[in-house]
């Protein structure tokens, strides 16, 4: 207790270890997180109220996640103000301590669309003032992941590269990874980037910046993946030629459920080498 002249303590200075935790801060859970071990050195200030944390220390499992922040209220109210960083980490721990309260659309797509992985180098900053909406960055890099990002097409595989979420902005970047369709073998989508530039936006309008090498089959059979289904509607199977196929461009689209294929928007171009077809014309 740290004391005034006159006495009265004023502050509150404290090293605490916890073990074997379980806790449920203002039911923000479903259920308890638990943890192996916290660390906690802090400072609380009576009057006015102020919590500063200067380092706290959470282990599970063998991962670590440490963090520091500070919190105190004012005339207009609350002001929260965290930053946190691991070196690596389960997705699914995230998303355990991730309350659902705090943007709830950007943890559910995280939950519905990245699927497993390991997270490495993950840097957190979430601030909170009176009248204002909070503010969260995250930025992380991702290897051997599974993730998607139009629900229909088949899961990205192997998948390398990072996640950042500045405020309501969304970017995934792949650097390395693999989509299997069902024909031709895997699809190689290093250099692809998923965008969500609003999260705030019910159906929000989101882009793919597209790269892909591939056979000439696989590229195909992918275009004739739900929803597109290009091939089928011309009458025209997915193995009309054989061939190496290098695509880029952009698919626009809005996040919500059903999309119509005609609210799809294509700009695409790509090289084809090696073709050799004896379908597209008969015996030749």
């Amino acid at each position: 207790l740290q004391s005034a002249a006159e006495g009265w303590p004023e502050a509150l200075l404290g090293q605490f270890r916890l073990s074997s935790v379980s806790a449920n801060p203002g039911k923000l859970y479903e259920n308890p997180v638990t943890l192996d071990q916290a660390d906690l050195d802090m400072r609380i200030v009576f009057d006015p109220f102020r919590l500063e944390i200067g380092q706290l220390v959470l282990r599970e499992d063998g991962e670590t996640l440490v963090a520091s922040g500070r919190a105190d209220i004012g005339m207009q109210g609350w002001r929260v103000a965290v930053d946190a960083r691991a070196r690596a980490l389960e997705i699914g721990k995230i998303l355990n301590v991730w309350p659902d309260v705090a943007k709830p659309k950007t943890r559910t797509w995280i939950e519905q669309n990245i699927l497993k992985g390991t997270l490495e180098d993950v840097r957190l900053a979430f601030r909170a003032v009176p009248d204002t909406a909070p503010d969260l960055h995250l930025n992380f890099a991702y290897k051997d992941a599974s993730l998607r990002f139009i629900k229909t097409l088949p899961v990205i595989t192997d998948g390398r590269g990072y996640v950042r979420i500045e405020g309501a902005r969304f970017l995934a970047a792949s650097e390395a990874g693999t989509v299997t369709p069902p024909q031709g073998g895997k699809i190689e989508i290093a250099g692809t980037v998923f965008e969500i530039p609003d999260m705030r936006i019910k159906g929000a309008p989101a882009s793919v910046s597209l790269r892909t090498n591939s056979t000439v089959t696989a590229a195909l059979s992918l275009l004739d993946h739900d929803p597109f289904k290009f091939l089928s509607k011309a009458g025209q199977s997915v193995t009309l030629a054989d061939g190496r196929a290098a695509v880029s461009g952009a698919i626009d689209f809005a996040l919500k459920k059903n999309v119509p294929v005609s609210e799809i928007l294509f700009d695409l171009e790509g090289d084809i080498t090696g073709v050799r077809s004896e379908t597209l014309v008969a015996n030749r």
